[in-house]
């Protein structure tokens, strides 16, 4: 028995999903190479205070998260009625959060960041977190599966900041008015989500905010709050701890080895999106091929993380050299480490939605937590002595206990650690069993 072919309402939804990774894929690889430009412009110095700037108010951002996510997009769905009073929670809730968080960063960079020019750049940056509250309105274009126009925005938004940055290096900027480029690229954006959201519901359409369901969101949401807050923790944590206790020049050479190797996630994100609504079809009418359908996929994605973290090793000196300038040539050593996490990367993004598919979204909670402590804890102990390699040390073991040891903590994500520990030793497995049966 085949599995039956998409229908149109399946078709709707892949083509929204195509629009919206090209425009993330396309706004990485667009970033990367104007950080090129401005990295080399500015030098080790003051892009690490940029990149601090940006860190530290990434961590702020958990705040205003609040977690709603997938739980609005179906609410959406589930329950067009309740349509303003849903959006209305979103944004009027993320807007509060990001008025607190605004003030409280600014509160606390006043007492750890001691020089006055890496405060000004927090200033400027954190100011996005109030128009970010605007991706809120992504949600409603999600649930309808219509993200042409919100991946629109978003392209043209990316576009106009880059040439801006670019301009700005031409014209021989100082570094608050990189800081100031990215809050002004989030109010443009801003008002392109307002813009195209006003005409999909209309000039008479209100938000509301209402008690009652923002509790009931809230009581939904809470589990992704604490698994989003713990994740940027682990993400963005090494390059404000190397800031604090190393300098702003660790914190430029370390963020361009990150830079380069996070780079390489476009490429499980792009496999994973593609794969990934074929076997929840096959989940539905053959389970037994939808598991080793899974299987093959976690260990495809496996050795392709490990291509890529073997091939840039090998040339990660000469390739910043190449990119940056002998400036950064200490970030190769970096990026030679950093690239290890993606074997357990690129497996954990497909795992990841297995999670979701089985139902096991706030066992995410513990296993966030964990590595977030594992990754604050090495990073006290390997930055005093090691700088920026002790950093990418610590993040190599932090996603490796993120996407795959934890599966080990509970019965019920063991079967994927088990899968993960399949795909990592099946040559030896190939070898013992033979081809056909391994």
């Amino acid at each position: 028995m085949h599995p039956p072919r998409p229908g149109p309402h399946m078709r709707k939804a892949l083509t929204s999903s195509a629009w919206l990774l090209t425009e993330r894929a396309l706004t990485l690889l667009l970033n990367f190479a104007v950080s090129i430009l401005v990295a080399r412009y500015l030098g080790p110095t003051s892009y690490g205070s940029l990149s601090y700037a940006i860190a530290f108010v990434a961590l702020l951002s958990t705040i205003s998260y609040l977690g709603f996510g997938g739980i609005v997009v179906q609410e959406l769905v589930r329950d067009r009625e309740t349509h303003s009073d849903t959006m209305g929670v979103v944004i009027y809730s993320k807007l509060a959060a990001a008025l607190f968080a605004v003030v409280l960063g600014n509160a606390i960079a006043a007492l750890v960041v001691h020089d006055g020019r890496d405060r000004l750049l927090v200033l400027l940056i954190s100011i996005s977190m109030l128009f970010d509250v605007a991706i809120g309105l992504r949600l409603h274009f999600e649930a309808r599966t219509e993200s042409l126009a919100v991946a629109m925005v978003a392209s043209a938004s990316s576009a106009l900041g880059a040439i801006a940055r670019v301009s700005a290096v031409a014209v021989a900027a100082p570094v608050w008015v990189f800081a100031l480029i990215i809050s002004i690229q989030s109010a443009i954006a801003c008002l392109g989500y307002v813009f195209v959201y006003r005409r999909s519901v209309g000039p008479s359409s209100r938000l509301t905010f209402r008690l009652n369901r923002a509790k009931y969101l809230f009581n939904k949401s809470w589990p992704l709050i604490i698994s989003f807050s713990a994740a940027t923790i682990y993400l963005k944590i090494d390059q404000f701890m190397l800031g604090q206790m190393r300098g702003m020049a660790d914190v430029g050479t370390y963020a361009i080895a990150a830079r380069v190797s996070e780079v390489s996630y476009v490429v499980p994100v792009v496999i994973v999106a593609s794969v990934f609504p074929r076997l929840v079809e096959l989940r539905t009418v053959d389970a037994s091929k939808y598991r080793r359908r899974m299987r093959e996929s976690i260990r495809y994605l496996f050795w392709l993380g490990m291509l890529v973290a073997v091939t840039v090793s090998f040339i990660a000196r000469p390739l910043i050299s190449w990119l940056f300038g002998e400036e950064f040539r200490a970030a190769g050593t970096i990026l030679a480490i950093h690239v290890w996490a993606c074997p357990a990367v690129f497996m954990g993004m497909i795992v990841e939605k297995w999670f979701v598919t089985e139902d096991l979204l706030k066992l995410f909670i513990g296993r966030q937590l964990m590595s977030a402590a594992v990754n604050v804890g090495l990073n006290f102990l390997l930055i005093p002595k090691f700088g920026g390699v002790g950093s990418a040390v610590a993040t190599v073991v932090a996603y490796t206990l993120a996407y795959y040891l934890s599966c080990f903590t509970s019965r019920k994500t063991a079967q994927a650690g088990i899968w993960m520990s399949e795909a990592i030793a099946w040559p030896l497995i190939r070898l013992i069993r033979g081809p056909q049966r391994a």
